[in-house]
């Protein structure tokens, strides 16, 4: 998360330096950088599917924004089994990369294989339960 909260921190510098409203919400003692990106995460993390989120950097940057104009905001913690990758936080913007079609390509391509195996194995696990009520229990005789 280091990484993240660096590439926020100089967006947010260069902000503040060319716009003296933003400058004065973003010098608030009672925000951080940390949980700045912590929001962030906790947003993406409330929108993924599967497990997976994704996020372009206006998105990023229009929620670290947001963090500071609001006095307050909701901090979403990570429910499940959402994992975020730090080296899947990516602001090309700042960073300076810029992804090639066969990268986009491949990433989509991994995020769908992905999306596959998790519904095969949620399909996998209702049919074995369907099968377990299905089993014919022995009948009882009749004494009559």
């Amino acid at each position: 998360m280091k990484k993240l909260e660096q590439v926020l921190k100089d967006y947010l510098d260069k902000r503040a330096a060319q716009d003296p409203q933003f400058a004065a919400k973003y010098a608030n003692e009672k925000k951080s950088i940390r949980e700045c990106a912590q929001y962030i995460i906790g947003e993406a993390a409330s929108q993924a599917e599967g497990g997976v989120a994704g996020m372009t950097d206006e998105e990023m940057f229009g929620l670290a924004v947001h963090y500071y104009d609001e006095e307050k905001v909701e901090i979403k913690g990570i429910r499940g089994d959402v994992r975020i990758s730090r080296q899947a936080v990516v602001a090309k913007e700042s960073a300076k990369i810029e992804l090639t079609a066969e990268e986009k390509e491949q990433a989509h391509k991994l995020a769908m294989e992905r999306a596959i195996e998790e519904q095969r194995k949620k399909m996998t696990e209702r049919k074995a339960k369907a099968k377990k009520d299905e089993t014919p229990q022995p009948e009882q005789m009749s004494l009559f």
